[in-house]
C-alpha cells in the first residue's frame, strides 16, 4: 500500500511539472493560449518570427503514451514555418500526439479530437519538380492551402490531413485516412485518398 501512495504522489508531482513546464513552452514561443490547458508530457512548439500560435482554453495536449489507450510516437508538435503563417486552435480540443505544422493558416475549431500521432499540415515541404528539390526553400503558400477544420470534428488515428482542405463540423475522418478534399459537415470519411462513407 506504501509503495502505491508513493506512486501516485510521484505522478500528482510530475502532473504538475508537465503542466508548469508545458505553459512554459508555449509562452517561451510567444504562443497565446487560453486558460486551463492540460499537459500529459511536454509539447513541442515553435515559431516562426512573425508568426501566431493562438490555443483556446481547456485544451489537452498529450504526449506521454500512459495517457491515451493507442500510445503516441511523439509529443504533440505545433509549429509555424514562415512569417505570417498562423495556427488557431479553438476550445475543449484534445491532441495526442499530434503535429500541426502550418506554412500559411491552420483553424481547428471548438470540441475537436485528434486521435494518436495525427498530422495536419498546409504545405508540401519541397517543391515537386525533382531538380534541387532536395536544397530548395520551401514553396510560397499559395490562398488555396489554408485547413480549416469546423467544431466538434474527430479525426481518427494515424491521419493526415493535407493542404487547402476544408471539414465541415461534426464529421468523423476514419484511421489512417489522408483527407485531400473538403469533407462535408456531418459526414464520415476514410480512406487514402479519404472518401465520404455515411452521413451522420
Amino acid at each position: 500500500m506504501g509503495a502505491n501512495i508513493v506512486g501516485r504522489a510521484r505522478m500528482a508531482l510530475i502532473k504538475i511539472y508537465w503542466s508548469q513546464k508545458g505553459r512554459l513552452v508555449l509562452r517561451g514561443e510567444g504562443a497565446l493560449s487560453g486558460p486551463r490547458a492540460r499537459f500529459y508530457g511536454i509539447p513541442i512548439v515553435t515559431r516562426t518570427a512573425g508568426s501566431t500560435i493562438r490555443v483556446g482554453s481547456d485544451v489537452v495536449f498529450c504526449s506521454d503514451s500512459r495517457y491515451t489507450a493507442l500510445g503516441v510516437s511523439k509529443p504533440v508538435i505545433l509549429r509555424t514555418l514562415l512569417s505570417g503563417a498562423s495556427i488557431e486552435i479553438g476550445d475543449e480540443v484534445g491532441m495526442s500526439g499530434t503535429t500541426i505544422c502550418s506554412a500559411l493558416s491552420i483553424v481547428i475549431g471548438d470540441r475537436c479530437l485528434f486521435g494518436a500521432d495525427t498530422t495536419i499540415a498546409d504545405t508540401d515541404f519541397h517543391p515537386l519538380e525533382a531538380a534541387g528539390r532536395r536544397h530548395a526553400r520551401m514553396p510560397e503558400p499559395n490562398s488555396t492551402d489554408r485547413i480549416v477544420i469546423g467544431d466538434d470534428v474527430f479525426i481518427g488515428y494515424g491521419s493526415l490531413v493535407l493542404k487547402g482542405v476544408t471539414i465541415g463540423s461534426g464529421s468523423v475522418v476514419g484511421a489512417r485516412s489522408v483527407v485531400t478534399k473538403d469533407v462535408p459537415p456531418n459526414s464520415i470519411v476514410a480512406g487514402s485518398p479519404a472518401r465520404i462513407v455515411s452521413q451522420l
